[in-house]
């Protein structure tokens, strides 16, 4: 089954405003994206891939933030199985709003920022998951693997051409 969500333009209602091909978002194929995106981040278009999750994320976001706030909070406790793809689009999504709507900061700024949110736990992604639907105590090399993971995370995108300081 499908997770779509339509909705009209913010300020709009769907009775008199027609919706674009783009107002109908496939919640579920877009966190299969990023699963696949983060589980993978060795793909020779990993940064290309990344910008055009980026990119869908934000457009939805400031088309209905509140749709999009829903469908990513639901996906976060239904489906935990992806839980870090979900959860990186979901604080993606929330600082992006928190630095456009009340810190009032640069596009430039907003963007590093939320690119690092969406990359933030690449160093454990899989792992991340794994912990989202275990029941029993953390590991020590789980401990270890999680207080490494900022390190490695920022290992891994340096080594995949992010340059950019504030990400």
């Amino acid at each position: 089954s499908t997770f779509d969500v339509q909705y009209a333009p913010a300020g709009g209602n769907a009775e008199d405003t027609p919706l674009e091909k783009d107002d109908t978002v496939d919640w579920l194929d877009m966190q299969s994206h990023a699963d696949s995106l983060l589980r993978d981040p060795n793909s020779l278009r990993f940064l290309h891939r990344l910008d055009r999750l980026h990119k869908s994320l934000s457009h939805h976001a400031k088309r209905n933030p509140d749709t999009t706030l829903f469908a990513l909070i639901h996906l976060t406790a239904s489906e935990t199985r992806f839980y870090s793809a979900t959860h990186a689009m979901l604080v993606c999504v929330m600082c992006s709003l928190a630095a456009r709507d009340v810190l009032n900061w640069s596009p430039e700024l907003e963007t590093a920022m939320s690119r690092a949110a969406l990359t933030m736990n690449i160093g454990m992604s899989e792992l991340q998951d794994q912990l989202a639907q275990q029941s029993h105590p953390l590991t020590s090399q789980q401990i270890a693997a999680i207080e490494a993971h900022s390190a490695r995370s920022e290992a891994m995108l340096r080594s995949l051409g992010v340059a950019d300081a504030v990400w």
